[in-house]
């Protein structure tokens, strides 16, 4: 046989393997999008131009257009991709990763989305404000409905083109996973955020598993000028105000009117930025770095000032700090009036309203009061329910920490959050050594 025979050969064979991957990849994306297509036809009209793949680990979709049931509204998409790593990433996906174990790593591209302003598709992500189950309509130029771009259309925006991506790195060894998404609409705004979660478990990706532990948070948001510039200009001439008065009037609302709106009562603090934000633009850039293992479900019990220094959050507007983060989520109710205690044990009545944040940098952190876990006595627990606890046993000086669910019959119930999920301790008051409570020292 010709050497040149020898080497042709293997060449041929590895083409014809390209190929039949190829060929295998496009059959069984094209069989999945068309079992969809056919679900959605009574809601939407779903078609697409092509499909392309590489097995180096992506998948595209071309020039999809979708247009709602009853409407002449065309939302399109220019190319899907989702990526992963490699070759066993397309064949997983391929298979619809039929063992719920999601890959190490995936990443979402939407290229050019471009949906009418009067599209249902637009109307539905950007107008209702959901809260608390109840749908609350926000007007356009309230200080919710200008931090939330819901002016487009009285602006006159034709359209809207959206680029996003998304793209998230599992670490199955150490249960760490790292997910990243970003996007912008054109001329209007742009947002980065970042999240960090360990204890996380192959089945918890994909909503199976238990709740992760959040290690950091990063919001990135920019708001371009010229956009903040029109609708200012247009809700202050339709107020017959000047821009500056208008802008002022939306920071002297009554209390309920932010909590209806924004869903919370903003502080001088937030409210500075805020007004900042409105009148020149720029980016607000907001971490978290939780100081402690939490549980979402107990995050009601904390208050405001409490949750700013247990998440460990801190705001940069422009790239300079924020001070101020007070905030509240309740409106003020009088109470019966009673003579002031002495200054030496007169507790913080005005926790609710400010923040430790808001204290001057200059101020010594030592000065600063902060949460911690403090040992509390048996008796006092009812007033920390849904409060983390660490417990001490007689038999063992190892604490076991978790949530404080209930107290019955001399027996002390904590949730504990552990890697295949969560359980429940119970602890007769008889075997405890210790308690302690992550609360502020009063």
């Amino acid at each position: 046989m010709k050497a040149k025979t020898i080497i042709t050969i293997p060449l041929i064979l590895a083409g014809l393997a390209y190929l039949g991957a190829k060929g295998y990849i496009y059959y069984k994306v094209k069989a999945g999008l068309d079992k969809m297509i056919q679900i959605a036809a009574p809601f939407v009209q779903i078609d697409y131009s092509s499909i392309g793949s590489s097995l180096s680990g992506s998948v595209s979709v071309d020039k999809v257009r979708m247009t709602p049931a009853g409407t002449y509204d065309e939302v399109s998409i220019r190319k899907l991709e989702v990526s992963g790593d490699g070759p066993k990433f397309l064949f997983d996906l391929a298979h619809g990763f039929e063992k719920n174990e999601p890959p190490g790593q995936m990443a979402l591209a939407i290229h050019q989305l471009e949906s009418p302003i009067s599209s249902t598709f637009f109307s539905s992500v950007s107008s209702p404000f959901n809260k608390g189950g109840k749908r609350t309509t926000i007007e356009t130029c309230s200080l919710a409905g200008i931090i939330n771009i819901l002016g487009l259309k009285e602006l006159g925006f034709p359209s809207i083109t959206v680029n996003a991506n998304m793209r998230y790195v599992y670490d199955e060894a150490s249960n760490e996973l790292e997910m990243k998404i970003n996007y912008d609409i054109a001329g209007v705004e742009s947002s980065y955020l970042s999240l960090k979660m360990n204890k996380i478990s192959a089945a918890g990706i994909i909503g199976l598993g238990s709740m992760p532990i959040l290690d950091e948070l990063a919001l990135v948001r920019q708001v371009e000028p010229g956009y903040m510039k029109q609708i200012v200009t247009l809700c202050s001439g339709n107020a017959g105000q000047t821009p500056s008065t208008f802008i002022d009037t939306l920071f002297n609302q009554s209390d309920e009117h932010y909590l209806k709106t924004l869903g919370f009562i903003p502080g001088p603090g937030i409210k500075k930025v805020l007004k900042q934000l409105i009148t020149n633009s720029g980016q607000i850039e907001i971490r978290a770095t939780p100081s402690t293992e939490i549980n979402p479900s107990a995050l009601t019990a904390y208050r405001p000032q409490d949750l700013i220094d247990l998440l460990g959050v801190n705001v940069r507007y422009n790239d300079k700090p924020v001070t101020d983060l007070s905030f509240s989520v309740q409106l003020n109710k009088p109470g019966p009036k009673t003579k002031p205690p002495s200054s030496q044990n007169k507790p913080d009545t005005n926790l609710a309203q400010t923040s430790p944040l808001a204290m001057s940098t200059k101020v010594k952190p030592a000065s600063r009061s902060k949460l911690r876990y403090i040992e509390t006595d048996v008796s006092e627990l009812p007033r920390y329910l849904n409060y983390r606890v660490r417990i001490y046993t007689l038999n063992n000086n190892k604490a076991k920490q978790g949530l404080l669910v209930s107290i019955n019959n001399q027996t002390i119930n904590i949730e504990q959050v552990l890697y295949s999920g969560k359980m429940t301790s119970h602890l007769h008051i008889s075997r405890i050594a210790k308690i302690e409570v992550l609360r502020r020292e009063q």
